[in-house]
């Protein structure tokens, strides 16, 4: 009996330790940082070593607060299913690998940030894994569509922002546009799940216009079942040898349900009075919605904005209760 189960422990362990697919497509889609996957490990370049899979299968809500690198291939990316989304492709991140390689903090962020022009105007966004250099080779594609389709120019500027140090939404999690690695296009044309009742999906963002992201390696919030349609990061692993395959079922489907609504009601910022926010730099009109989780829109129109790209450092805005 002991033997059987000494047996059965090795095999366990062995499987335990393979890296799979997903683990090549990460190597594959960072090759200036990772080195190889070897023995259930994430080998960096710089010597650091992250644990690939930690064999927990946990609820949807769990992973999404504590995913390990393996969760984030939970569900697949699919290139060509533009339907209503039933999963969340790409949204669950483990927040300590993208802190290894794109910054622990605001300030080495910030050390890696590139100005670049967008459609006659300026953002800035990292230059690691070339993302500066992604985002230019995007904003070209995106010229010669509006040659054929000059109406799709609203949708694209002003732009809802890209770097902005922040936690999503009513969490802990850091979001991408911490990293210097995501972009929101025009807010007014979008659709963000928070703003839904009852999360009935919405889009009126053009098919084309997601496809040249995705081509760049940019994925898109509007293929997530919690979508944000003005969201783009980049986030090639998602794109490689797997595009086209069916989600996989979650490792634990039974435990699979919908994030809880933990936001707290509103509470003044330190330093603001009650009910109002005062802008820091680095602050876009749609990151603080997100940060203090409020529709977008009323906090627009309640501080009576035209263009949200037009918000100045210092300023105090109300926001609606």
């Amino acid at each position: 009996m002991k033997k059987f189960f000494g047996f059965f422990v090795l095999l366990s362990a062995l499987a335990f330790a393979r890296c799979d697919q997903h683990a090549q497509d990460l190597i594959h889609a960072y090759p200036n940082h990772l080195k190889t996957c070897r023995n259930n490990q994430i080998i960096w370049k710089d010597g650091a070593k992250m644990v690939y899979d930690d064999g927990k299968p946990e609820s949807e809500g769990k992973i999404l607060k504590h995913a390990d690198i393996e969760d984030m291939f939970t569900h697949s990316y699919t290139a060509e299913r533009y339907s209503h989304p039933r999963f969340d492709p790409g949204r669950y991140r483990n927040e300590r690998f993208f802190r290894h390689m794109y910054g622990n903090s605001a300030s080495e962020v910030r050390h890696h940030l590139r100005t670049i022009p967008w459609f006659g105007r300026q953002v800035r966004v990292t230059h690691v894994n070339n993302v500066d250099g992604h985002l230019r080779a995007v904003e070209r594609d995106l010229k010669q569509l509006l040659k054929r389709h000059p109406e799709y120019r609203k949708y694209l500027v002003p732009t809802g922002g890209t770097f902005t140090w922040r936690k999503i939404a009513s969490t802990h999690r850091l979001s991408v546009h911490s990293f210097g690695a995501a972009i929101d296009i025009h807010v007014k044309y979008s659709a963000y799940w928070r703003w839904s009742k009852g999360m009935k999906y919405q889009n009126q963002i053009p098919i084309p216009i997601v496809k040249i992201f995705e081509k760049h390696g940019f994925i898109w919030g509007g293929k997530w079942r919690h979508f944000d349609t003005m969201h783009f990061e980049y986030r090639p692993e998602l794109l490689g040898s797997r595009v086209g395959s069916l989600p996989r079922e979650h490792r634990n489907p039974s435990h699979s349900v919908r994030d809880k609504k933990t936001a707290s009601r509103k509470t003044p910022l330190p330093g603001n009075p009650s009910g109002a926010y005062r802008v820091i730099a680095g602050d876009t009109l749609y990151g603080i919605a997100q940060k203090l989780d409020v529709n977008f829109h009323k906090l627009q129109k309640i501080n009576g904005i035209v263009d949200p790209s037009k918000i100045r450092i210092g300023q105090t805005l109300k926001v609606p209760r």
